[in-house]
């Protein structure tokens, strides 16, 4: 019999066996559900350990631990990827557990102060403002779900609480792969003159009319960033005529700032190995958006924080050991950590359900292994 049909067959819950073995409920279900094992414990420590439960719990037949190992190997397999957590919401018994109105994770950036910064991404943030500020040609390089669009959103934030006039130009193609020449001068003319100036008609007059505006908003005292979002999508032919967008100078002065914001196909683009981009590339500067990794639990502390919440309250104190393990990918000698944002988000929101779920009151290592 497996361990499960025993526990049905004498009435016996999970959290019960689980407190006759002073594992954590999560340990039990995944054992039960998945076959799989805590990685700090040995399978035959834990097949004991039940065994004795039972036992004192006045059940005499047990489980097939033989039959149960084989799925564990299947399960364990560290040279297996992991799938990552599903996208879900928190739900309703979760938040009555941990006593929330709301998710601490969705939509939970709603000002500057509620975005976390690291010491990377705090010189992330300088250094988009600063290019912004004095006509600088940067790339911002992430994954998906590293923090990207929250850091511009922070960036157009920011310039408008700072002392310098700096107009934000945003091209709202969808498709950036049919972004063209014309669709961005359109964007210039639009966002600079205010929607007061109708773009030209060909393409020389349109190049002469964005730089008189430009010029003429400069001498004003303004300064002016072009920020393009899916930057990956843009064809090579585009790439090179930004870096002619961005030379253009009233006397020693750049007229146009540019922040490109793409995922890791950006960054292959930009290979100055390729003729074709080489003059874009030498003068574009890269910064790349990197997991939280030792960062996670300040992370998940800051985020407490901003929705009023006490992290210890939520958290065991193994439980940020058991998210890393689980959102780093192993192959061979090779790991890989995937602990970005919007995946971390989704990890913890699936383990708050998961202790809902079995009825354990704070996030465990084992929890995280389990989703």
């Amino acid at each position: 019999m497996t361990l499960q049909q025993i526990l049905q067959a004498h009435g016996i819950s999970q959290r019960k066996l689980a407190a006759e073995t002073n594992y954590s409920p999560a340990v039990i279900n995944q054992l039960i559900k998945h076959g799989k094992y805590p990685s700090s414990i040995a399978p035959e420590t834990i097949h004991n350990n039940i065994d004795n439960a039972l036992t004192a719990l006045n059940v005499t037949s047990m489980p097939n631990w033989q039959a149960m190992q084989a799925t564990q190997i299947t399960n364990n397999n560290p040279l297996a990827q992991k799938e990552l957590p599903d996208m879900q919401a928190l739900t309703q018994a979760a938040k009555q557990l941990f006593k929330l109105h709301k998710s601490p994770f969705a939509d939970d950036v709603q000002s500057r102060e509620d975005v976390y910064l690291s010491a990377e991404q705090r010189y992330i943030r300088q250094s988009m403002l600063s290019t912004a500020k004095h006509g600088g040609f940067i790339a911002i390089i992430g994954e998906s779900g590293a923090g990207k669009t929250t850091l511009k959103r922070d960036l157009i934030e920011g310039v408008k609480e700072d002392k310098d006039s700096v107009i934000i130009i945003q091209p709202q193609a969808i498709d950036k792969t049919r972004l063209s020449v014309a669709h961005l001068c359109d964007a210039i003319i639009d966002d600079i003159s205010r929607g007061q100036e109708n773009p030209k008609r060909s393409m020389e007059a349109k190049a002469r009319q964005i730089k008189r505006l430009l010029t003429d908003s400069s001498r004003a005292g303004n300064k002016h960033c072009l920020v393009i979002d899916e930057a990956h999508d843009l064809t090579i032919p585009m790439l090179k005529y930004l870096k002619r967008f961005w030379e253009l100078e009233d006397g020693m002065r750049r007229l146009l700032a540019i922040v490109l914001i793409g995922q890791p196909e950006l960054k292959i683009k930009l290979n100055e190995r390729n003729s074709d981009i080489r003059e874009v590339a030498r003068r574009c500067e890269q910064v790349e958006l990197q997991p939280l990794n030792a960062y996670v639990g300040d992370y998940l502390k800051h985020k407490c924080q901003r929705a009023s919440l006490s992290f210890d309250a939520i958290f065991a104190d193994d439980a940020m050991s058991g998210l890393t393990a689980r959102l780093t990918q192993t192959n061979g000698e090779h790991s890989i950590s995937l602990l970005y944002p919007l995946i971390v988000n989704n990890a913890v929101i699936a383990a708050m359900n998961k202790c809902a779920e079995i009825g354990q009151s704070k996030i465990t290592a084992d929890i995280f292994e389990g989703i």
